[in-house]
């Protein structure tokens, strides 16, 4: 007896749960990727992975992050959204530069050990941006590891000409979800910095000289209800040996634009809706946390380039 109602439970899980996602469609047909959710669910279902008994009241709840379902003293499952976007790989790739399709994105389980930093004033800058008064009168063309950084990606990462999360005129080469901490791990003369013991993956990976230890690692940024991922690209904002704030707890040295620690470009801008100085959290990840999203089409892995 039991067993029978435990899989009438079940069929109307899947019925119900395919409802709601044929709604979802209706409302939002660039969407219909959260398809995959019935077909996760089924095979979840028939494994009987993750099924446990459960006194709490009937609900079926979707959100950005996940489709949990609920019954009274039957099953309690939960599981991220799959966003269906295709990662990418090397320094360049393809990829839908539509942005809607990937606008509700999987996010793991926290199980990260770095700090979570809080309330940190954000600005946006950009690859290609000309040297003004508001970046320090420094150029964007080239970054802190890249002398060569606006041909290497592509082109001019236009800020105000988007076709989704890519400038309008080209596919970038490399990601265009990258940031910028005030940390450098090398000093003027091109040599490793003694205060890069302080990084917290220092030595448990293999790097060359030649190699930074903070290019290309992921962050995850979260301003209100969204969460984007991003790489690490380059060094600022004015400052570029903040070990205490970057690797530590304490507040950003840089006292410009309500204290900025940090940068980000024009695709995070817009997946955040952030104003041109805001305010976010921001935290490392190591990249078998990054869920899959449009920060994942394409990433970056080139290193160091100094002509």
């Amino acid at each position: 007896m039991k067993n029978i109602k435990k899989i009438s439970l079940i069929l109307f899980l899947v019925f119900v749960s395919s409802l709601i996602v044929v709604s979802i469609y209706i409302k939002k047909p660039y969407n219909f990727v959260h398809a995959d959710v019935v077909a996760n669910l089924n095979e979840a279902l028939v494994k009987n992975n993750s099924l446990e008994l459960n006194s709490s009241n009937n609900s079926i709840n979707i959100n950005n992050s996940n489709f949990s379902i609920e019954l009274n003293n039957s099953i309690n499952y939960t599981f991220p959204i799959n966003s269906g976007s295709s990662g990418g790989g090397g320094s360049s790739g393809g990829g839908s530069s539509d942005s809607s399709t990937d606008s509700e994105s999987s996010e793991p389980e926290d199980s990260s050990d770095y700090p979570i930093h809080e309330n940190i004033s954000v600005t946006i800058f950009w690859i290609g941006e000309k040297a003004g008064r508001d970046n320090d009168y420094i150029s964007n063309s080239e970054s802190a590891w890249d002398t060569l950084w606006e041909e290497h990606y592509g082109g001019f990462d236009n800020p105000d000409a988007r076709e989704g999360y890519y400038p309008e005129d080209f596919i970038p080469k490399e990601n265009p979800f990258y940031f910028a901490l005030p940390y450098n791990d090398f000093n003027e003369d091109g040599e490793r910095k003694e205060n890069a013991e302080n990084i917290y993956w220092h030595g448990g990976e293999n790097y060359s000289d030649e190699e930074s230890l903070c290019k290309n690692k992921w962050i995850k940024i979260t301003k209100g209800d969204l969460t984007v991922y991003a790489q690490w690209q380059d060094v600022g904002p004015f400052e570029e040996n903040d070990v205490d704030y970057v690797f530590g707890n304490n507040a950003p040295i840089n006292k410009i634009n309500n204290n900025s620690g940090l940068d980000v470009s024009p695709a995070i801008r817009d997946y955040l809706n952030l104003q041109d100085i805001d305010v976010v959290d921001w935290q490392f990840v190591d990249f078998s946390e990054v869920p899959e999203g449009p920060w994942k089409q394409i990433i970056t892995t080139s290193q160091i380039y100094w002509n």
